[in-house]
């Protein structure tokens, strides 16, 4: 069965730490095998439920991703900002890292 992030007393075969493309193919192979209990442990919540419909629409997909330091949401972005980059006119710029970055450049890839 499966918990989405209650915890417990669970013991696990196998532990895959980060629910990216590689992780949940890894998991879906060793689940295959009925004798191996597997888990996914990722950060972070549902995509959907902690961005709403900005996770839907692609148009959105450029909310965040500009140089600004301040423009990130803290509940799908780590939020790291670069040091001063000399090539940005010494200025600091914001690396979209999403909470599952697979989600963040699936979105960049629909917008075109």
């Amino acid at each position: 069965g499966s918990s989405f992030g209650v915890p417990g007393p669970q013991t696990f075969d196998y532990v895959i730490v980060g629910g990216g493309t590689a992780g949940l193919a890894l998991a879906s192979r060793l689940s295959e095998n009925p004798k191996w209990t597997v888990a996914v442990v990722e950060a972070g919540g549902f995509y959907e439920t902690d961005n709403g419909n900005m996770s839907q629409v692609p148009l959105f997909a450029s909310v965040g991703s500009d140089k600004s330091a301040a423009n990130y949401n803290p509940l799908v972005d780590w939020g790291f900002i670069t040091e001063p980059q000399v090539g940005a006119n010494n200025a600091s710029v914001h690396y979209a890292r999403a909470r599952d970055s697979r989600v963040l450049r699936s979105l960049g890839d629909a917008r075109g």
